[in-house]
């Protein structure tokens, strides 16, 4: 059994840099959106441009999945994650000398590219640094720390703007990357000579891994709520429960903060189940424990009280969140060492792309159904991936 007295003191240190680099993550891609009437202005953006620009990072970051872990698991983290918050950086800063919407794509296709590469390259620095039995609770303590990026993005860009002008809105989180960058060489170290070369992993060996294929799929139906959440519920409040732009604003930090707070309580929960019945038992059982919140989905699809929508929506963020990062926590315990990251990448890319195909029709259920299409999505995958997990990783001795 392992204990707090296995995990060096250098491995707290690790997630707290792990934790500000998914700060980073978020506030560089969302002060586009703090901007968008402002560069409206400046550079003549229409609302067709806007949606170019969101393309332009979400096409690279989705496909980029594919590739970045193969490149996390044969350089390791310390060159990895220098590499990619140090483009995050450069795209940002190209994001604030753009002279017009071409080249402000063109700074977004390499933020997409390089941001991809961020999620597999923190949980491997973790699971490096931190016991099966230790490692829910260590991801957990980083969520309220990244939480803080969708949260400060528009105060930091609408400040920013005012006082020194909106490129230094771009311009300010590049440089607080460099910055990381420098720190993050000197703190990720190899802890033994066999991290320093990892192996290379063929990238068709983790697609034909008949024991990933159920994490595959539980993420390919389950991602797109996730992101249905993450890119409907301001309009959901405004449109569907009548709040102007700034009652829902005051509103919408509450369901990521929540979220990442009770994750911590799941996270030690997890661990605890871990020491007593083994990594993937443990793992899938609090997987299929999570859908007695799925009631929460339900409910906000016909719900017209505001206070009961806000903590419903808390409730379904954290049952869709927690299932993004317990299925990667079972996908730890299940594949071989030295291919995590590209498991990682290539699970994060299939739930990327059902998610672009079920948020492109968002749009026309809204429209023919209301909101309450959206919300009975979560309703019904969620069971759906309970089964799957059972299926595959509880009902047989052995995960296939």
């Amino acid at each position: 059994m392992n204990s707090p007295r296995n995990i060096a003191p250098r491995a707290w240190l690790i997630i707290l840099l792990t934790g500000l680099a998914g700060l980073l993550f978020f506030l560089d891609r969302n002060v586009l959106a703090a901007l968008k009437t402002t560069l409206s202005h400046e550079l003549g953006l229409s609302n067709n441009d806007y949606s170019m620009l969101v393309t332009a990072f979400m096409a690279p970051y989705i496909l980029t999945y594919f590739f970045v872990g193969r490149a996390v698991d044969r350089y390791g983290t310390r060159v990895g994650l220098a590499v990619f918050v140090g483009a995050m950086s450069m795209a940002t800063f190209l994001c604030g000398m753009a002279q017009d919407k071409w080249q402000l794509a063109g700074a977004r296709v390499l933020l997409g590219t390089a941001e991809a590469g961020l999620m597999p390259a923190t949980f491997v620095a973790i699971t490096k640094w931190f016991p099966s039995d230790r490692r829910a609770f260590a991801i957990s303590l980083r969520a309220p720390i990244q939480a803080l990026g969708p949260i400060l993005a528009p105060v930091v860009a609408a400040s920013v703007t005012l006082s020194l002008g909106w490129r230094f809105a771009f311009w300010i989180p590049a440089s607080l990357g460099l910055v990381f960058v420098l720190v993050w060489w000197r703190v990720d170290t190899p802890r033994t000579a066999e991290e320093a070369a990892q192996p290379v992993t063929g990238f068709w060996e983790v697609f034909r891994d008949r024991r990933l294929w159920g994490i595959y799929a539980i993420r390919i139906v389950t991602d797109p709520f996730w992101f249905l959440l993450q890119f409907w519920q301001a309009s959901y409040l405004q449109e569907a429960l009548g709040l102007n732009l700034a009652a829902a604003g005051r509103l919408l930090w509450l369901p990521p903060f929540c979220e990442s707070i009770a994750g911590i309580g799941l996270g030690l929960l997890s661990d605890r189940l871990v020491r007593r019945f083994g990594g993937v038992r443990a793992r899938s059982a609090i997987l299929i424990g999570l859908i007695v919140l799925t009631p929460s989905a339900f409910v906000l699809a016909f719900t017209k009280s505001v206070p009961m929508a806000v903590t419903m929506l808390i409730v379904a963020q954290f049952m869709s969140h927690s299932w993004m990062t317990g299925t990667t926590l079972l996908a730890a315990e299940v594949a071989d060492k030295g291919r995590m990251a590209s498991v990682i990448g290539v699970m994060s890319a299939l739930g990327g792309l059902s998610s672009i195909v079920v948020n492109a029709v968002a749009g026309t259920l809204v429209d023919w159904f209301g909101y309450s299409a959206l919300f009975l999505i979560g309703t019904g995958v969620f069971p759906v991936a309970a089964l799957i997990v059972w299926r595959c990783y509880l009902s047989v001795k052995r995960p296939a």
